[in-house]
């Protein structure tokens, strides 16, 4: 699943590149249509990935806190910012898998609905 996300980051990444580039800017316009939707796209899948990252940095600065700091306060407390930051990062986990489930083709087409008396 990471070794997925690192792709969709580093494409992401590019898209920017490209999208700054001013070659590509005065070239095709259709090309700067394409690369724009496509970025938005994959821009949610990125920034959970982001705080997904960050969390689990916090987290090993935490169980760091935990393990070296002489004062008992202070690790009680990293402590519990430690239970909290795992719940977050679960959270974050599965909304992660969620996220990266394939998408129905149909789910971007319109639908008519037509609701009778029964």
């Amino acid at each position: 699943m990471f070794d997925k996300l690192a792709g969709i980051e580093a494409r992401y990444t590019e898209l920017s590149r490209l999208l700054s580039d001013p070659e590509v800017l005065n070239g095709d316009y259709s090309k700067v249509t394409e690369y724009a939707q496509e970025r938005s796209k994959i821009e949610s899948v990125v920034e959970a990935y982001h705080q997904y990252q960050r969390v689990k940095d916090e987290l090993d600065g935490a169980r760091a806190m935990i393990e070296f700091e002489p004062n008992v306060e202070l690790r009680e407390m990293a402590q519990e910012e430690a239970t909290s930051l795992e719940t977050q990062l679960t959270t974050l986990e599965s909304e992660l898998t969620t996220i990266l489930l394939p998408k129905d083709p149909r789910d971007d087409k319109n639908v008519i609905v037509e609701i009778r008396a029964g």
